[in-house]
């Protein structure tokens, strides 16, 4: 064997575990952590869900953007919640519980809010500003995500193709 040959055998050796590396980590990062966080009433909501299509969506109280798209979580929980879209609403660990609690209070929600004091669903989402958006397919897949301000038609279409395949 020549050297010429030895090399290039030990490039492409090179090349298919980055390439391996690169196919791990993409599959890796499109699974969802598994959680557990408590809403409002001390119940448990698993993140992903045992079953269903979820919407994840990461807000704070003193989030303009985070408020302005709350009628669009209720609009998305009334169209698609008896066809199997479950809604949490995630507060961020800078956000008093207290003042979570307050507001899910003055402005009943009808989706599932949670808690996330210690910041362990912000930081295994990889979430660092709000609103922040992640779509988790049944079988545990994340399928979309997005920060800001939300196409809630694109969103809707996107969650309707989910439900309905």
């Amino acid at each position: 064997m020549s050297a010429t040959f030895r090399s290039r055998l030990k490039g492409l050796g090179i090349l298919l575990g980055l390439a391996l590396l690169l196919a791990w980590l993409g599959w890796r990062l499109a699974q969802p952590p598994h959680l557990m966080l408590t809403d409002l009433s001390g119940r448990p909501v698993s993140i992903p869900p045992r079953q269903g299509l979820m919407l994840v969506n990461f807000w704070a109280t003193t989030c303009p953007a985070c408020l302005r798209e709350i009628p669009v979580l209720v609009r998305l929980h009334r169209r698609f919640g008896a066809k199997g879209l479950k809604i949490v609403g995630v507060a961020m660990p800078y956000d008093r519980p207290d003042r979570v609690v307050r507001f899910a209070r003055d402005y009943p929600l009808p989706y599932t809010v949670a808690l996330d004091p210690a910041g362990a669903a912000a930081d295994a989402f990889g979430v660092r500003f709000t609103p922040a958006w992640i779509l988790v397919a049944p079988r545990g897949r994340i399928v979309w995500r997005h920060t800001g301000y939300v196409d809630e038609a694109e969103l809707a279409r996107l969650i309707e193709t989910r439900l309905s395949s």
